[in-house]
């Protein structure tokens, strides 16, 4: 299973790094991507062959500066997807980033976490 290493030069799509060893998965930047499908369809696929491997342990860190509401839907299915690993017995951490004084991600992240019932830490981080 390859890798997925997306560094983005621009600043409307997330930096993305998906390590199938190592069970790494990470989403940095901003996502105000205008046709999520593209984006997030790539992800979700190698995330359900990853998912039938059957990882021992995923850790997912999202440290994104702002997601758009095309994207929520999409990320919020990734952090369910990397939630359900815990059923199969994968030791699971996912953690949402924030800057400390950004609300609108805050709550983002706490309906995630709340809607679907997902443990995921919320860290604040200081202000960028």
């Amino acid at each position: 299973m390859r890798d997925i290493v997306v560094n983005q030069s621009n600043r409307s799509l997330p930096d993305i790094h998906f390590n199938a060893t190592s069970g790494n998965l990470s989403i940095s930047g901003r996502c105000v991507t205008e046709n999520a499908l593209t984006l997030f369809t790539p992800l979700i696929t190698w995330l359900d062959e990853f998912v039938a491997n059957r990882p021992s342990s995923v850790t997912l860190d999202i440290n994104l500066e702002y997601l758009n509401s095309a994207s929520v839907m999409w990320m919020a299915k990734i952090v369910r997807n990397v939630d359900a690993l815990r059923a199969q017995g994968s030791s699971v951490s996912i953690t949402w980033h924030y800057e400390e004084d950004d609300e609108d991600m805050m709550d983002t992240g706490l309906n995630i976490k709340d809607t679907f019932g997902i443990d995921m830490e919320l860290v604040p981080e200081g202000a960028r």
